[in-house]
This record gives structure tokens, C-alpha cells and sequence, in this order.
């Protein structure tokens, strides 16, 4: 098995001093970042400032936890890779502990294969061990077990730190299937710090972290307060501005019978061939989120299988299965360990797809997934999980970040430009279903070059009053349902989406417009101007959102509209801002 160095990014941000550690003020908290915004590489900071900064004479415990010890590891490779790469760490003062029953050589060679000798020992076996440092690697099941043994006297004046990665898994209550418990009040008097990471973080444990951050800043200075949900919060729409995930294109195809596993692998297929339409030389790997259960996910892969397809499956006797030739050349699925599920289908030149019910939501980074696809939205598919699994989508792809910035590279440098979300959504649920989807889009995702639209198979339904026709098979298109028109033309004032995207271009341009300083009233102004300078403009022949947003020339010819009749009008709300700034 090979574990890439994707975390060298990391390395020269931190040998060159370019980080901010965001644990720095506090004791106890959540961290709030959307999937993909480098909650790993903030840990990485969190125990490297504690290391060479702020306890570098202490011994210490680095607590990583997650719901799967073997889902932790790859978050675990890349704190211990990066810490020992910017000299934080060494074989000769650094114990790796598994806090399991799992066997500890088969993490000491994987580390071996990159010329990480550390020692690799059960958490049984720790207290045979003497260590400055230790690098817990724990799973919410076994998190009790650590807390007792962190208990013994041994380890008093060791300085002990947890994070909780995907934390929403955490139950508070015993006794139930729903979510891993452990007593995480004991934890927190167990731990120095504690300090949960989610996209999609959970109240309650939010609050009992708040709760406890609170209490201490109140015993050591009764005069400050604490009174935010979060220590550190990055939404998707920040992150997708901010070019530390990519955007996302939404669509909804809308089916019949889509219960079936036949129609199901039909939808899939079409969502697969839509993608290849908009860039047919970038093999798609395409995520399905499918029904919970196990058989119905065997016969999807089956039928992939048989229809010539690659298929990569969480659901094998041994969790998890990958294509392979037989001795007639035919496609197979056989058995795999994870770490090499996880890099065959990073290393896949192919189309494929990759199917799970909810494994693949919970800290694995697959940075190659270009695509997913839900069927329905309201069935077994919470809100919690479409947002974490859409998150898979939006990681920057291999080779298209910024090797100084860490960021992606700009759209047009990107091998992988943009995510890419189906919606399989049944007619009978159809009315009910859209409304939750187009919700989850204007609210979670909506911002700078994101998409959303509608697909629809067979007779094009009447928009206004107006029929098209019997042959329409491309775009039961948002834009069209939002206009009604029926003449081939769009008018882009009434084009929400595009406004937002020609608008973002001119505040690169007007950069005072970025200033949060800058009165509503004004950034109000501005944005009516821009509204109003477009209102005019007519795009011919334009059925699609994608088409209108390729057109570049019809970007630039807006632009110099606005240039020519907003600016004047924006140039006195520069002059007013500076006059009251001067």
C-alpha cells in the first residue's frame, strides 16, 4: 500500500512561518469547516505550536480520535508525516499508540514505506513505554478505555490534548444504535484541551465544549467573555470564495420508479454521460450514495459490473472491493484493504464508479471523486449526510493546488474545475423534494461559480403556458423555469446566478467594495447599479446556465458595459466613502 505525500504544501507553509494556530486562545471548543478546508492541517498547527512554541519542555499525550480507527490513520499519516518533516517529531522521542485491538505492525510497515520509523505499539502496552510524546490514534468506541488509562499517575505531568474529528457521530446517550458514546464530560477533565472538528457539527456537544471554555475563562478572568458558537467557523460558500474547495454544479434529474435497482444504475449511468458531455477528456469518478441495504448495493454493483463499468464498493465480506480482470478478461470484484481501496481509485485512469451507504462521509480523503449521486433527498439521506458526502466532491483535485498558496489554482488551470452533484428525485416526490434541494443550494453552496439547474427526460412540461416540443432532452433548465420565455433569449437582470458571478468580477476590480467597513447602504447602491446596467442586455440563444457562464465574451461585454454606464454613478459612492473616511 502507498500513502501519497499530499501534505508537502503544508511543510513549506510551516518552515517558511506562515500559519496561524486557531486553538491558540482557547482550552475547549468546535471547529466548524466545511469538508475539504483543511481541518487535518489545522490540527497539524494546533500540535506543532504546542510542540516548538507554547510546552516545548512538557511531554506530551496528542490525542487524534474519529468514529473508525481505520478511517483515522490516513489523518493520522499526514499529522505524523508533516510533524516530522518540519522537525516537530522523531522516532527517538514519539510513540504511535493504537487505541484498539488492532495490530500494530501493519501501521509500523506503512509508516516504514515512507521512512517513518516510529514505534507503533497498543494502547495495552504504552505504559511499558517511556516517551516524551505520544500520538494517540483512537475511535469514539474505545475513546473510554484512553481516558482510564490517561487516569494513572504516570502521566500527571504529560500535557494532554484531544481532537474529535467528524464529531457529529458522538452520542451523549447510552444504550442506543444511533452514534458512538463515550462519557465525554470525563474526557474533558481527562485533557488539557479538547477541541471537536466538523463540517456539520453537533449541538449539544458544541454546547458542552462552549460550557466548559466558558467556565474556565471565568475562573481565570470573570471579565472576558466567550459567547460564540464556534472558535473557528468556515462555511462552504467562504471556502468556495476563499479557492479551498471547488464549486459545486447541482442537478436534479427527474425519474420514475426510482426505487428500483435497474432504474437506479440507469440514472446513474445518465449522470455519469452528462458529465463526460462537459468535459469528456477528465475520467469521471463518480460517488453513489445508496439505499441502506446491503443486498440492493450488491445488485447495483452486479449490474454496473455487467454493463462494463468499474466499479469500486464499500459493501465486500471485508468492507471493501475493487474491479480486477479474471483469467477471461472479464471485470470482478475483489476483496481490498482500505488503504489500497483508497489509492487504486486515486491512481484510476478510467471512468468508475464508487459506491457506498454512508463509509465514505466520515474523514476519508479521496481528492479524485469528481461526481455524486443521491436518490432523493428526504429518504435515508439526512441533511447531515448529503452535506458531508457533496464535501468528498469538492476537494481540490491531484496536481490543481498552489504549491505556495495551498489553494486551488485558478478555474481555467484545473484539471478538476468543479464538483459535480445529482439529484435522482422520484415524480411522486418530485414537488416536495425540489423545494429541500434548491434550499440546500441557496444555502449552503450558492456563491461565485456554483450551479444549480433541472433536468428533464422525455416531453419538456409547459413553462408559462409555453410547449417545446417532444424532442427536449438537454435542460428542463432552472433559467428557463425562472424566465418562462419561450423566444430563445434570456435577459441576464432576471438571471440571479449570473449577476452574482459578473458582479463578483467587478468587486475584484473595485476593491474598496471588498472593505467590510463599507456601509450596507453603499454595497446596496453598488449592487443596484450593476443590476441596473444589466437589465438591457440580451443573450441570444441560450438554453443553459452552463452555455451563457462559457461564453467569456459576453462576460467581457458586460463588463464594459458596466464599466461604461455603472462606474460613473459608483465613482461617487468612492467619493462619498472616502469623504467620510478622510
Amino acid at each position: 500500500m502507498v500513502l501519497n505525500k499530499g501534505y508537502d504544501w503544508a511543510v513549506k507553509k510551516i518552515l517558511a512561518g506562515d500559519f496561524v494556530d486557531i486553538f491558540n486562545d482557547f482550552n475547549y471548543g468546535t471547529v466548524n469547516m466545511a469538508t475539504g478546508t483543511g481541518k487535518t492541517y489545522k490540527i497539524i498547527l494546533g500540535i506543532y505550536t504546542e510542540l516548538m512554541y507554547k510546552s516545548p519542555d512538557k511531554k506530551h499525550v496528542f490525542d487524534l480520535s474519529s468514529p473508525r480507527l481505520k478511517l483515522n490513520f490516513q489523518t493520522a499519516f499526514n499529522v505524523i508525516y508533516t510533524l516530522y518533516m518540519t522537525n516537530a517529531i522523531s522516532p527517538s522521542n514519539t510513540c504511535i499508540v493504537l487505541n484498539s485491538s488492532e495490530n500494530p505492525t501493519e501501521y509500523e510497515e506503512l509508516l516504514g514505506e515512507k521512512g517513518l520509523g516510529f514505534s507503533v505499539r497498543k494502547i495495552d502496552e504504552m505504559n511499558k513505554t517511556s516517551f516524551k510524546n505520544y500520538i494517540t490514534i483512537s475511535c469514539y468506541p474505545s475513546h473510554g478505555k484512553l481516558d482510564t488509562l490517561l487516569k494513572n499517575e504516570r502521566y500527571d505531568d504529560y500535557f494532554k490534548v484531544s481532537y474529535w474529528d467528524e464529531s457529529h457521530t458522538i452520542t451523549l446517550k447510552k444504550n442506543t444504535k444511533l452514534g458512538d458514546y463515550f462519557d465525554v464530560v470525563r474526557s474533558i477533565r481527562t485533557f488539557d484541551k479538547v477541541f471537536s472538528l466538523d463540517a456539520t457539527p453537533s449541538k449539544d456537544l458544541t454546547e458542552i465544549l462552549r460550557t466548559a471554555e466558558l467556565g474556565l475563562k471565568k475562573t481565570n478572568n470573570p471579565k472576558q467573555k466567550y459567547d460564540v458558537e464556534y472558535i473557528y467557523q468556515i462555511t462552504p460558500k467562504q471556502a468556495i470564495d476563499d479557492l479551498l474547495i471547488l464549486p459545486v454544479y447541482m442537478f436534479v434529474i427527474r425519474g420514475v420508479n426510482t426505487d428500483t435497482v435497474e432504474n437506479q444504475v440507469k440514472h446513474a449511468i445518465e449522470a455519469m454521460n452528462d458529465m463526460k458531455s462537459r468535459n469528456p477528456d477528465t475520467p469521471r469518478k463518480v460517488l453513489i450514495t445508496c439505499p441502506p441495504d446491503t443486498k440492493v448495493m450488491e445488485s447495483m454493483e452486479n449490474l454496473l459490473i455487467k454493463k462494463g463499468y468499474k466499479v469500486y464498493s464499500t459493501c465486500s465480506r471485508n468492507g471493501f472491493s475493487m474491479p480486477l480482470e479474471d483469467e477471461n478478461g472479464d471485470l470482478v470484484a475483489n476483496d481490498v484493504t482500505i488503504y489500497d481501496f483508497i489509492n487504486k481509485i486515486k491512481e484510476e485512469q478510467s471512468d468508475c464508479f464508487v459506491l457506498h451507504m454512508r463509509q465514505l462521509i466520515e474523514g476519508i480523503d479521496i481528492d479524485s471523486l469528481t461526481g455524486t449521486v443521491f436518490f432523493g433527498v428526504n429518504n435515508d439521506n439526512g441533511f447531515r449526510v448529503v452535506v458531508q458526502t457533496i464535501g468528498r466532491t469538492l476537494r481540490i483535485g491531484k496536481g490543481d493546488r498552489d504549491e505556495i498558496t495551498g489553494k486551488a489554482k485558478p478555474f481555467d488551470e484545473r484539471i478538476k474545475k468543479y464538483g459535480e452533484v445529482y439529484f435522482v428525485v422520484d415524480e411522486e416526490n418530485y414537488d416536495y423534494e425540489i423545494k429541500d434541494i434548491e434550499k440546500l443550494f441557496r444555502t449552503v453552496y450558492e456563491t461565485g461559480d456554483c450551479r444549480f439547474s433541472i433536468k428533464s427526460h422525455g416531453t419538456k412540461p409547459n413553462i408559462g403556458g409555453a410547449a417545446h416540443g417532444e424532442n427536449w432532452n438537454a435542460a428542463d433548465d432552472y433559467i428557463y423555469s425562472q424566465t418562462g420565455e419561450n423566444n430563445g433569449t434570456r435577459t441576464i437582470g432576471e438571471i440571479s446566478e449570473f449577476i452574482v458571478n459578473v458582479e463578483k468580477l467587478l468587486e475584484s476590480k473595485f476593491t474598496f467594495a471588498n472593505n467590510s467597513s463599507l456601509p450596507d447602504y453603499m454595497r446596496n447602491t453598488i449592487r443596484n447599479e450593476i443590476k441596473k446596467s444589466l437589465s438591457g442586455l440580451v443573450i441570444k440563444e441560450c438554453n443553459t446556465l452552463e452555455y451563457l457562464v462559457d461564453k467569456t465574451g459576453m462576460i467581457h461585454s458586460a463588463l464594459e458595459k458596466l464599466n461604461t454606464e455603472a462606474k460613473p454613478k459608483i465613482a461617487k459612492v468612492i467619493d462619498e466613502f472616502n469623504l467620510l473616511n478622510s
